[in-house]
């Protein structure tokens, strides 16, 4: 009798049933059952290693291959290995903002520059909690097209969100670009490649006519001003001192003796250092009120409560023009030109570049016009 080989086990039922449902299961498949395991077996020794199964690894790359469109997988590795493989973290956009802002603290950055990236980033953050890694531009310039402004701290009840002008938007693009950038330089972005932020579309800016004060308003304005807000309106309409500086203005730095008003690096926006000249009509405006030291506008805190408490007057007062954030400024830039006819001068006392100024400051004003405008003083109550 011969007996049974010890290396092979009689073919029980269970063996029979499992070799039924796998020629079931390659019905239809051109494949031997030999074929299928031998072809399994080599896929699993594989895998095995790395820790993937053979389905998830087979899900893997056809999902590979058809977001590749046609592009070899080699050919996809090789890119990445050349222009992402040094990404060294991925990190989402609130996490990159608060490094960026940080790091623009601990390099010196104003506090003004370092409160308007906070304000801006802030925004595109709550849009894309995501990595940044993966927002792509088309999104990017989606966010900047439906960009709308916002209530202030203190909604009022008629407010009406309204499309941000271009220049705003241009703005919040560039401090979306500077994020970027600085994404890049860290290595959660590719370094030799161009951000998504990068390829977003500027728009342009449309320059709008009377966006000055004309003499006329200015009398009607400070004529009937409570006195604690003399000082900074008179500083903003005759030397043109930004909002974000007129709240750190000292009298101290008003240099009476000297006819200038000097302003350090310590206030400037831009970290600018520049002196300005203190016009008589101004000096007249703020001698009364004048201090050896502490702050012009002792009763606010940040530029936004100096000119929201401006503004409520104005709206109280029902004045027939608008009050406008920018102004004073573009006022006291516009006339300041027609009455010196030297741009660059205007330009070292304003802290703007003579582009800037003709781009986004300057109006048509006259001498004339100039000279009523400077010679506004203090009616004798």
């Amino acid at each position: 009798m011969i007996g049974v080989s010890p290396k092979l086990r009689p073919f029980t039922g269970a063996d029979r049933r499992a070799y039924l449902s796998a020629r079931e299961n390659l019905r239809g498949i051109e494949k031997s059952l030999e074929h299928a395991t031998k072809e399994f077996a080599d896929a699993f020794k594989i895998l095995h290693p790395l820790g993937i199964s053979l389905p998830a690894a087979v899900s893997q790359y056809a999902d590979a291959l058809c977001r590749l469109k046609g592009t070899p997988l080699p050919t996809a590795i090789e890119f990445f290995e050349r222009h992402g493989a040094e990404i060294n973290a991925k990190k989402t956009v609130p996490e990159v903002v608060k490094e960026l802002v940080a790091s623009l603290s601990a390099d010196g950055a104003g506090d003004y520059h370092v409160r308007d990236m906070e304000r801006r980033l802030g925004r595109f953050s709550e849009a894309f909690p995501g990595l940044i890694l993966d927002v792509p531009e088309s999104a990017i310039n989606e966010w900047l097209r439906g960009l709308c402004t916002l209530p202030g701290r203190r909604k009022q009840e008629n407010f009406k969100s309204a499309p941000l002008s271009p220049k705003t938007r241009n703005n919040l693009r560039g401090a979306v670009v500077q994020l970027f950038n600085f994404a890049r330089q860290e290595k959660y972005l590719p370094r030799d490649r161009s951000t998504a932020a990068e390829g977003t579309k500027t728009v342009g800016t449309i320059r709008h006519e009377n966006e000055i004060f004309t003499p006329e308003n200015m009398e009607q304005l400070l004529s009937g001003t409570p006195d604690y807000m003399i000082p900074g309106m008179a500083m903003k309409a005759f030397s043109g001192v930004r909002t974000e500086e007129i709240v750190e203005v000292d009298w101290k730095h008003i240099l009476f003796d000297q006819d200038c008003i000097k302003i350090s690096s310590a206030i400037s926006k831009l970290g600018q250092r520049r002196l300005i000249h203190l016009h008589p009509n101004l000096k007249a405006w703020l001698m009364p009120f004048r201090k050896s030291e502490g702050r012009l506008c002792d009763r606010w805190t940040t530029p936004q409560s100096v000119f929201q408490a401006w503004d409520r007057y104005a709206t109280r007062e029902k004045f027939k023009f608008d009050i406008g954030a920018n102004r004073f400024r573009n006022s006291f830039i516009s006339y300041r030109v027609a009455e010196t006819n030297d741009i660059k001068l205007v330009s070292l006392e304003s802290g703007n570049s003579p582009e800037t100024i003709q781009q986004e400051y300057l109006e048509i004003t006259t001498p004339q016009e100039a000279t009523k405008w400077f010679g506004i003083f203090p009616q004798k109550k």
